[in-house]
């Protein structure tokens, strides 16, 4: 039994190295609006080491077409090996681009049956190109970053949770309307802190940090964290270390009222109500129980 599990397992790995080693693996997606009106794709692609003691590698693929699949097919063109998508982890759209219905770009996702589906989705400031041919930030490969840096900051209640998978029957839904992740050049970094709203498939604002998470909030979509800091008990104008709070909702709850009259249609009335843990207050004992 010991020596037919062996050559499973040997079969097994010896088949993952063939199908690695004749097929260049897709790790990271950009997509553009060219200058011309065409679109421009940007994909970072991954080299799987041949041995354990050689890291892994990224190469940046750029191809113009009218369509993504013509793109795609001109990536192809430039590169040995077959292009596989199922490992893919990130896909971002140009600012400019998102201005458009972005259900066509990430159509060519849904056709692909081998395709990554749980990649992350995002809106970058400026070119997606520009922040992918980072390649690193620091000592990580940059699709790795961004999915990193997006998955922690859905933790904290900043971005949502947002896949190719969950995002595809919200576009489809005349109804609803939905936020994504808006990254951000800082320096050789990316900030993953605001994000981007979208009406009818289309990019119509940025919302900052804290509007963010009270968006966020509203929707009943919470992390693990919210956290919070304010200015309180403001005097003369001037700021200073204890004219602060920070605090972390621990609840979040809301009732929604809806008023109409004849001059304006509807009016919405909100009440939310938060129970919170304050974490900072330099002027107040926190240690005392009142």
């Amino acid at each position: 039994m010991s020596k037919a599990v062996a050559v499973s397992i040997s079969g097994v790995t010896s088949l993952c190295r063939f199908h690695c080693f004749y097929a260049r693996l897709l790790y990271g997606g950009g997509f553009d609006l060219a200058p011309d009106g065409k679109l421009l794709t940007t994909f970072v692609i991954r080299d799987m080491p041949e041995s354990e003691q050689q890291s892994p590698k990224n190469e940046i693929i750029y191809a113009v077409g009218n369509t993504p699949r013509e793109a795609r097919n001109k990536a192809d063109d430039q590169i040995s090996r077959l292009l596989r998508t199922y490992r893919n982890r990130v896909i971002l759209l140009g600012e400019e681009l998102a201005k458009q219905d972005i259900f066509p770009i990430l159509d060519i996702f849904y056709r692909d049956p081998k395709s990554a589906l749980n990649a992350r989705i995002g809106v970058t400031q400026g070119k997606a190109t520009d922040m992918l041919s980072l390649k690193r930030v620091g000592n990580v490969l940059i699709a790795e970053e961004i999915d990193e840096l997006i998955k922690s900051n859905e933790e904290t209640t900043t971005v949502p949770k947002v896949t190719l998978e969950t995002i595809y029957p919200v576009m489809l839904d005349p109804g609803e309307d939905f936020v994504l992740p808006y990254l951000m050049h800082n320096g050789k970094r990316v900030d993953v802190s605001r994000v981007s709203m979208f009406h009818n498939q289309r990019l119509t604002g940025v919302l900052g940090p804290d509007e963010s998470t009270m968006c966020l909030l509203l929707q009943d979509s919470k992390g693990k964290l919210a956290r919070f800091t304010q200015k309180i008990n403001a005097q003369n104008g001037k700021s200073n270390i204890n004219e602060f709070i920070s605090f972390n909702v621990d609840k979040s709850s809301e009732r929604w009222k809806c008023l109409f009259n004849r001059t304006v249609k509807f009016r919405f009335k909100l009440d939310l109500n938060w129970k919170v843990s304050v974490e900072e207050y330099p002027k107040d004992q926190l240690d005392s129980k009142t």
